[in-house]
């Protein structure tokens, strides 16, 4: 099995669904992304979405590390207090 890595992604859907498209060998290599899936760039809900597909469509084949975009908003949304007032 040969390892097919990708850095940060930041939200770019199209650019990451493109580059799966074309350069990916589903057969011979298994994905491993470094996390930063999420932010800065427009499409990070989709990103999120299709990183859950590809997971369960190819569990053996993929995965996804968390970066420090992913921890902090899972920080900011289920972690730190809310302090109203």
């Amino acid at each position: 099995m040969n390892y097919f890595v990708i850095g940060d992604v930041h939200g770019c859907y199209y650019t990451f669904h493109n580059l799966l498209n074309k350069h990916w060998n589903k057969v011979n290599e298994m994905i491993i992304q470094l996390g930063d899936l999420i932010d800065r760039g427009k499409n990070s809900p989709q990103m999120v979405g299709f990183a859950m597909k590809l997971s369960k469509h190819f569990p053996n084949q993929v995965i996804f590390l968390k970066g420090n975009h992913e921890y902090e908003i899972t920080e900011h949304f289920f972690i730190s207090p809310i302090t109203i007032g």
